[in-house]
């Protein structure tokens, strides 16, 4: 008996330890689905529109001047060149 009862214990177990992981992938699949729509969501935006409704072209190169002085690692990496920045704000 003895015998039996470990093993309905450990039976239990199994399956308790099964519901739990089938759970946490439910749950980890609908928290991708909603880091997803996130990221839709973000692409979908319009910042460049955005950015030209509410700064003027001058206050954005002051704004890119002053980001350049401010993280020269991304300086470096051609991320905020002038010729970019010229063709991106005119």
């Amino acid at each position: 008996m003895n015998r039996n009862f470990r093993a309905g214990t450990l039976e239990r177990v199994v399956r308790e330890i099964f519901r739990v992981a089938r759970e946490a992938e439910r749950i980890r699949a609908g928290a991708l689905r909603d880091i997803e729509g996130n990221f839709r969501f973000i692409v979908g935006r319009d910042y460049g529109g955005s950015l030209s409704r509410h700064f003027s072209r001058r206050e954005l190169h002051d704004l890119i001047d002053a980001l350049t002085v401010s993280l020269p690692n991304r300086a470096d990496t051609g991320a905020w060149s002038g010729t970019d920045r010229d063709e991106t704000w005119g």
